[in-house]
């Protein structure tokens, strides 16, 4: 035993060989750590991985969280930028298909967890097939939302009042990663969203986003895993009164940092030495009343496997050398080899189920199945957690329970069939709740009871659009503050044409406060 397997068994004990269940190994199936480095680099440079391989927009592009200010154009930067309305675009250019668009913004108050407001907006297309043949086109409405929030703002689609079958794909990430000092700190330990239309023009404006979004899912499947799962976890019940803690679990092991990537889910505590060799993991027994208890937890080793795995109990959590052991402690481990794909399985569907479950707290995720959920779960570790070529510092423990996967901007996209007669036309419409870009209320002191909604006329759509107006119904006890539309709602006018070389409208609007 070397040197480092000592010091580790002293600090947790030897395992009880009789808690391990050893699977036998899948035959032709030995892992080797070249394999896949090469084909991590595959997957991450390849075209066709459901849209969540994207070029990473670093912390100095332009707009990026640049809060409060008027920006190109006269229109405000803020600190949370919800993403443009986007123009409906057709799944594959057809000429023949010609469409007239009408959106309708009208301002109203709504509750929910973060006593939001909005605008319900109504954007509708009279869609006419000028050829002489009937026509079945697969149309694609974007809107931006977080995977946690589809079931809030994604739009209903209806077709000359019928309300039409929807299929739901979701792009990646749209943001990026930015240093806990500010854009020049090459960390990249904070998310860096979106903030300006420009951002979305970078990403959308050739394509390939929606391609990847509309494309399959990573398959990890071809990727051999060591998977150590942690069940039955036990210790003293915790009691304040008689100064009884709540027990941690630690587990401590060898590895080669070069060779082999540990992935896990439950832990929370570790110290990761690398020049020593060793690595340890800890979690907190789940008081019996919690959700969660009784769920496995995972160690999921990719690369050559580790070694000297030891277990124990723990007074406190986190992973202080000097803690002190707690006997009455206990866990079980099973080790087996499976393939990658079906490790993060048992994973991904534990997140799915608690978000679900936990609806009122993380928003619920009905809207989206589980195969959903999965992929892009997949496709964000691929990029921006330990299995990308570049991870974000935020991931570097390999937790994946810590992956903003569901909390982050991607544009996302309704299919729907329509059916359009030879020489006759349908009215097409999409109503939503969009989202307010504001500032947070601790910055930015002159838009800080700013709201502001924008949309585009053509980006990221193929649709030959001859005419687009806009119409704003009242606006009851708001103002507008700032605007590129031309409403003039004090003269009458509430309908106003757009300009087709102009690329961006906004409305900025604030609440009258009573005097």
């Amino acid at each position: 035993m070397s040197e480092r397997s000592e010091r580790l068994f002293r600090a947790f004990g030897e395992i009880d060989e009789q808690n391990i269940e050893q699977a036998a190994p899948e035959e032709g199936k030995r892992f080797r750590w070249k394999r896949w480095t090469a084909l991590a680099a595959a997957l991450v440079l390849a075209v066709g991985v459901g849209g969540y391989v994207l070029s990473r927009m670093d912390s100095s592009s332009p707009g990026m969280n640049n809060g409060g200010g008027a920006g190109a154009g006269g229109a405000s930067t803020f600190t949370s930028y919800a993403g443009p309305v986007f123009p409906l675009t057709l799944k594959e250019a057809d000429r023949a298909i010609s469409a007239e668009r009408e959106i309708t913004m009208k301002v109203r108050e709504w509750s929910d967890w973060i006593s939001q407001w909005g605008m319900q907006v109504t954007d509708s297309y009279t869609l006419t097939n000028t050829s002489a043949e009937d026509r079945t086109v697969s149309v694609l409405y974007p809107f931006v939302s977080e995977l946690q929030e589809v079931w809030n703002y994604q739009p209903v689609l209806t077709a000359d009042g019928r309300t039409l079958d929807t299929i739901l794909h979701a792009g990646a990430y749209v943001g990026g990663f930015r240093g806990v000092d500010g854009p020049e700190d090459e960390r990249r330990f904070n998310l860096s969203a979106p903030s300006s239309w420009e951002d979305y023009r970078g990403i959308l404006e050739d394509g390939s986003y929606q391609d990847r979004a509309l494309g399959e899912y990573p398959d990890l499947s071809d990727i051999s895993v060591t998977v150590y799962r942690f069940t039955g976890y036990y210790g003293p019940e915790p009691d304040s009164q008689v100064g009884i803690p709540n027990p941690t679990i630690r587990a401590g092991f060898d590895l080669d940092y070069d060779k082999t990537t540990v992935l896990s889910y439950g832990f929370h505590g570790g110290i990761f030495d690398k020049q020593a060799g060793t690595m340890i993991q800890s979690f907190s027994i789940p008081e019996s009343d919690r959700p969660w208890y009784g769920e496995p937890y995972y160690l999921i080793v990719l690369g050559d496997d580790i070694a000297n795995l030891t277990t124990g109990g723990y007074v406190t959590g986190g992973t202080d050398p000097d803690t002190q052991a707690l006997l009455g402690c206990g866990v079980d481990v099973e080790r087996y080899t499976t393939d990658l794909d079906a490790a993060l399985r048992e994973v991904t569907q534990l997140i799915y189920n608690s978000q679900i479950r936990n609806s009122d707290e993380f928003r619920r995720l009905d809207e989206v199945d589980y195969e959903m959920y999965h992929g892009l779960f997949c496709g964000y570790l691929l990029s921006y957690g330990l299995l990308s070529d570049h991870p974000a510092e935020r991931y570097q423990d390999g937790w994946l329970g810590s992956l903003d996967v569901a909390n982050v901007d991607r544009v996302f996209y309704l299919e729907a069939q329509v059916d359009i007669p030879a020489g006759g036309s349908v009215r097409l419409m999409a109503e939503m709740t969009k989202a307010p870009s504001y500032d947070f209320y601790c910055a930015h002191i002159e838009n800080q009871v700013v709201h502001s909604y924008d949309m585009v006329t053509k980006l990221g759509s193929n649709l030959n659009c001859t005419q687009q107006t806009a119409v704003l119904e009242e606006l009851g006890q708001y103002k507008i503050v700032r605007q590129n539309f031309g409403f003039d709602l004090d003269n009458g006018v509430k309908r106003v044409t757009l300009d087709p070389g102009q690329e961006h409208y906004y409305l900025e609007i604030k609440k009258i406060l009573a005097e």
